[in-house]
């Protein structure tokens, strides 16, 4: 067949007539049809798909959620449904999406604001953005990491303390005012570095603060500590004497001030990849006992609910010898956390931080808890104290009924210890009494449960999993920390109980199991032994809050990345059209990308050979190019394949916000791909087929209605498309790359679709049904009839019609010679075929003859 024809003297290119073809949309012959667009390109959003892989879609509202703009975007709505003919009724079924671009998601350190991996002090010659601090550090080693720098210059409140221990000093604050400051100890001589002489406020009950970790010395009546304004910022990385950081401290840290690098308790990572996720922000409000998580992104928020704020494990230590007897006094109005004695007889603060048991003889009911102070008959219980009901048990009972023991602990204090973001030790630190020190092993997969029977081996314990509590959940997710050591000295079942929360697990899990947003993981650095989530440190107002989120990135491709997804699309057998989203080297368009047309273009043909041959998927290929009419038709002939159609004008359409926007070529490409998948049958023809578009431009050194143009065009195998007045814009002619010869079954698209719709049908149904079975005369004969079933069906649904013998006049069947050997493990089976052409030419001959007249 000819690529044009010569009737009359007269050579034509150009399509004329109108093809009449049957529209109705259910006779497309659903199990072959070519529906399944694989789209390779960049995207603003969404994970690259080296990462995560190739993304099926089956409806294009979800383009924008998943890769949020961009080229792949754009093509995803386009691929849909492009046609604005009725005689193409869809588009693709299906859209499996590459993207090529290797963005980055943006992440936080969300860090331990009352624990500190390094405690040293600024240096010299220290700027804003730059401190320079003593001692060697690790270059690098606190990238990411937050900290703290006490400015001794800034004093919030001097205090002076009437008494202390090495981790507590007494002093007379309101609640909660300090918490997450840093501290300088005034009077307090230090006993080793200057590095010693500062600390981080984590608690503050209005009478007492308590510092991140042990003092140099103990805190005595009259020493004195400035409360300094505090500086908390991130280091963007370090060498062995600076840190940078941002955003800028309010000023540049003098010599000697403290500087605190915190811990990180988890990494909060953006499920999106792409700039845009720089705007994140992660806040973890203090409510209460439990906490509050919000996420934001783009504007729209995340809330979760309370979280946390229970206990995971609950424990009493109840050892320890009794060392004095009495009852109470309630004449002495006995409330909460005071109780009068009615022996008496007591030294001042003789038996603080001892055990005591009440117990009510009448009713069996007994409560233990710690004594914080005490006069010569009188005891001060530590907050919140005695029960209600047992209080008005108490208040209730003639003086001495009530019974008092007092035992000799003076101090029962547990700890969770761990490191690399897992808690990995529980112990006891018991004063009063010996040989009741605990130390246990949490490994990987210690449940609580196994946690409670280990504490509740020795008896002098009682550990319990709390009611509401799974006993299967791991050990190594309690909160961790060295500095805080829970007293468990007050019964279990009073007003909560003493023990150990799982607050920071239960935050990482909501942010995993509810928000779309962010991802979560404890960090695992071995230096970090943040496991604690600490009070309201994380809202403490000289921290930033809420976090910002950094370091998304939109990522750029290069060749191999291009290369890389046609070799992952290779592998989706479903896939029968390919369509990279380029159309000009990706330089040019200034987004870092450094892939070029040509090396793509090769790539393609590369892939469709493979894919026609070894690889067995069989597919068509379209793709964009911008350039003049010479590039257009020398980037044509770079490809000349069968199996590649080219584009290169730029339509107007609608993106995927549904705003008109012009594009290049590369989205003509797609619907392109969009119609041939969208026909109602296989075979039928793009030429003549209208385009839904707005517009449609191409270079200005040619014209698709200039016949010369139109003729170099089709020539060349450019698949292009020309504006009807009145009617819309149509593809000229349904034409590849291929310009070797002119054999329609080459150089027609809607052939080729025929052709590789029909051999990809006989080898799938074939290897399906006979590879690994016995090659008997039996197997043999089923193998024919598997083809000539198969043959039939092809010409019922008009892939192959019949021929007629130009020679005899005798019809010939649409399939025809079908002949089916087997040499050894081999079978092979031959058949010929007539795939239906398209109608590009009606010829119409007119015989003309002279009248003849006369008359009468």
């Amino acid at each position: 067949m000819a690529r044009s024809v010569v009737f009359n003297g007269i050579t034509r290119f150009t399509p004329g007539g109108i093809t009449k073809v049957n529209t109705d949309a259910l006779n497309q012959v659903s199990f072959t049809a070519p529906s399944v667009i694989g789209i390779i390109g960049e995207s603003d959003g969404g994970v690259p798909s080296a990462t995560g892989g190739v993304v099926t879609l089956n409806n294009p509202a979800k383009a924008v959620s998943t890769f949020r703009a961009g080229p792949l975007v754009d093509a995803i709505t386009a691929a849909f449904q492009s046609s604005g003919d009725s005689r193409v009724p869809g588009g693709a079924s299906e859209v499996v999406v590459y993207k090529v671009n290797a963005g980055t998601p943006s992440t936080v350190h969300v860090p331990d604001p009352s624990n500190a991996i390094l405690r040293t002090t600024a240096s010299g010659a220290s700027t804003a953005t730059t401190v320079n601090v003593t001692g060697p550090l690790v270059a690098n080693q606190f990238a990411d990491r937050w900290v703290s720098v006490g400015f001794n210059s800034l004093v919030l409140a001097p205090l002076t303390a009437t008494g202390g221990t090495t981790t507590t000093a007494d002093v007379v604050t309101s609640e909660d005012a300090y918490v997450g400051k840093m501290i300088q100890f005034g009077a307090l001589t230090p006993t080793s570095a200057l590095r010693d002489q500062y600390a981080i406020i984590i608690a503050n009950d209005g009478t007492t603060i308590t510092f991140d970790h042990v003092l140099p010395a103990v805190v005595a009546n009259l020493d004195t500590f400035d409360v300094l304004g505090t500086g908390r910022v991130r280091v963007t990385s370090n060498t062995t004497g600076a840190l940078s950081v941002t955003p800028a401290l309010p000023a540049a840290p003098a010599s000697a001030d403290g500087v605190y690098i915190h811990p990180t308790l988890f990494l909060a990572t953006t499920s999106d990849y792409g700039l845009h996720t720089a705007s994140t922000t992660l806040d973890i409000a203090n409510v209460g006992s439990a906490y509050r998580v919000t996420v934001v992104q783009d504007g729209s928020s995340q809330n979760s609910e309370n979280i946390g704020g229970q206990n995971a494990l609950q424990l009493v230590y109840r050892g320890g010898s009794i060392s004095s007897t009495d009852t109470v006094d309630t004449g002495t109005a006995p409330t909460a956390t005071v109780v009068g004695l009615t022996l008496g007889g007591l030294g001042v603060d003789a038996v603080a931080g001892n055990t005591v048991v009440f117990a009510d003889p009448a009713t069996g009911i007994s409560e233990q808890h710690r004594i914080s102070s005490n006069t010569a008959a009188e005891l001060t219980l530590t907050a919140p104290g005695l029960s209600s009901d047992f209080l008005a048990s108490v208040q209730a009972s003639p003086s001495g009924t009530i019974q008092v023991e007092i035992r000799t602990v003076t101090d029962a204090l547990a700890a969770v210890t761990g490191s690399a973001g897992a808690a990995t030790n529980f112990a006891t630190t018991i004063s009063g009494v010996v040989g009741d020190d605990l130390s246990t092993t949490i490994s990987a997969t210690t449940t609580l449960q196994q946690l409670v029977d280990a504490i509740n081996a020795n008896s002098n314990y009682l550990a319990v999993v709390p009611s509401g509590i799974d006993g299967t959940m791991l050990a190594s997710e309690l909160d961790f920390t060295p500095h805080i050591k829970v007293n468990i000295q007050a019964d279990i079942a009073v007003n909560g109980g003493a023990g150990f929360k799982r607050d920071l697990q239960q935050v990482i899990n909501w942010i995993n199991s509810t928000s779309s947003y962010l991802t979560a993981a404890r960090h695992t650095v071995e230096d970090d032994d943040g496991g604690y989530l600490g009070a309201s440190a994380l809202t403490e107002s000289t921290f930033i809050t809420p976090l910002s989120l950094y370091g998304g990135t939109r990522g750029v491709s290069t060749n191999s990345d291009w290369q890389t997804a046609l070799d992952a699309l290779l592998l989706e057998t479903n896939v029968s059209l390919v369509v990279p989203l380029i159309d000009q080297n990706l330089s040019v368009e200034a987004l870092g990308s450094t892939a070029t047309w040509a090396s793509v273009a090769a790539q393609l043909a590369a892939h469709v050979t493979a894919a026609r041959g070894v690889a067995g998927t069989e597919r068509g290929g379209f793709l964009g190019f911008r350039g003049t009419k010479a590039a257009v038709i020398a980037a044509a002939n770079s490809l000349n394949d069968y199996d590649i159609q080219l584009c290169a004008q730029s339509p107007t359409v609608l993106n995927a916000q549904g705003t008109l926007t012009l594009f290049g070529p590369r989205m003509q490409a797609v619907m392109a791909a969009s119609m041939r998948a969208g026909v109602a049958e296989v075979g039928e023809p793009l030429t003549h087929k209208y385009l839904r578009v707005s517009a449609l431009t191409q270079d200005s050194s040619w014209d698709p209605v200039d016949a010369t143009d139109a003729t170099d065009m089709i020539k060349a195998g450019v698949l292009f498309a020309t504006v009807v007045k009145k009617k819309g814009t149509r593809w000229e002619r349904d034409l590849t790359t291929w310009v070797k010869d002119d054999n329609l079954a080459c150089m027609e698209g809607s052939v080729r679709s025929i052709v590789r719709t029909v051999a990809k049908g006989v080898r799938t149904e074939l290897d399906d049904t006979f590879t690994g079975r016995k090659a008997s005369p039996t197997t043999i004969g089923s193998v024919r009839d598997t083809v000539a079933t198969l043959m039939n069906l092809y010409r019922q649904e008009g892939l192959i019609v019949d021929s007629t013998d130009p020679a005899t006049g005798e019809t010939i069947r649409a399939w025809h010679s079908l002949r089916v050997f087997s040499d050894g493990d081999v079978v092979r089976v031959n058949v010929g075929i007539f795939p239906v052409p398209g109608i590009n030419f009606e010829l119409t001959e007119i015989f003309l003859q002279m009248p003849t007249q006369s008359a009468a």
